[in-house]
């Protein structure tokens, strides 16, 4: 529930008609904690990197093994797309 709110508060803020911006997110492995619930944030984020806003550009970086552990937890599906 929490992630929905977050994800409205942004969207509010970035809409097609935003100027263009550069969102640069350092260390998204951070986003996920080992709790009940802890990909929330994670969740949130591809939401929001999945939108189609011409003016944003997202910039993130996490750290390879994470990344390995996100996709196999989400089985292809990503920030980077669904794999074939």
């Amino acid at each position: 529930m929490e992630g929905i709110l977050i994800q409205k508060v942004i969207l509010r803020n970035l809409t097609k008609e935003s100027t263009k911006t550069v969102l640069f997110l350092d260390d998204i492995h951070m986003l996920y904690l080992n709790s009940v619930d802890g990909l929330s944030a994670y969740r949130t984020l591809i939401n929001l990197t999945n939108l189609q806003l011409e003016n944003i550009f997202w910039c993130l970086s996490i750290n390879e093994r994470a990344l390995v552990h996100l996709n196999r937890r989400f089985r292809g599906e990503s920030l980077f797309g669904r794999k074939n």
